[in-house]
Parts: C-alpha cells; sequence; structure tokens
C-alpha cells in the first residue's frame, strides 16, 4: 500500500497514479493498492505515523 499526500492538485486519485506507474515501471513495482490522504499523519517528533497510516490502510 502506498499513502499519497495530496497537495496542489485535489484531483488527484489513487487510479490515475497506479496507471502512471503503470506507464513507467515494471509490473512488479506497481502498488497493489493506493491510499489518497490530504496530509501524512505525524507523530509528536514529527515523524510519518506509520502506526496510524497502517489502522487506516490495512497493512501488506
Amino acid at each position: 500500500m502506498t499513502a499519497i499526500v495530496r497537495r496542489t492538485d485535489p484531483s488527484l486519485t489513487a487510479s490515475a497514479v497506479v496507471e502512471a506507474c503503470e506507464a513507467t515501471l515494471e509490473e512488479y513495482e506497481v502498488p497493489q493498492r493506493v491510499g489518497v490522504v490530504d496530509e501524512l499523519p505525524t507523530t509528536a517528533t514529527g515523524k510519518v505515523d506509520r502506526v496510524t497510516l497502517r489502522e487506516r490502510f490495512g497493512t501488506d
């Protein structure tokens, strides 16, 4: 699973990300699932909160 931060383009969709990856990456490199978020959750120390992302999107 891959989380993408939506910043300047609110029309960004998970399927568009997968299509772009399929056009440029090898088949085994294309993510199986893509989650689109407005911003990545962070911990108190400012690091990406991976636990929250796993809870929200599941694990691979």
